[in-house]
């Protein structure tokens, strides 16, 4: 079973870094599937509940220097 969420990200300083950011989320355990969107900074994944959970996945982007916010 996955669950799908939303982030907003602010301050995406280029597509090159939503791409980064994309892919660390994508090799992290649980995610099934991320999508970033540079124009808008919205984040959609899907993940496995049984594996991670928001805060988590809060905390990969915030690896990146950026702030996840519900919105």
């Amino acid at each position: 079973m996955t669950n799908k969420i939303q982030f907003y990200v602010r301050d995406l300083a280029c597509p090159d870094c939503a791409g980064k950011v994309e892919q660390a989320l994508t090799r992290h355990p649980g995610i099934q599937s991320a999508k970033v969107s540079y124009a808008t900074g919205r984040i959609t994944i899907d993940y496995d509940p049984a594996h991670t959970d928001p805060e988590s996945i809060k905390m990969v982007i915030g690896g990146f220097g950026y702030k996840a916010v519900d919105r």
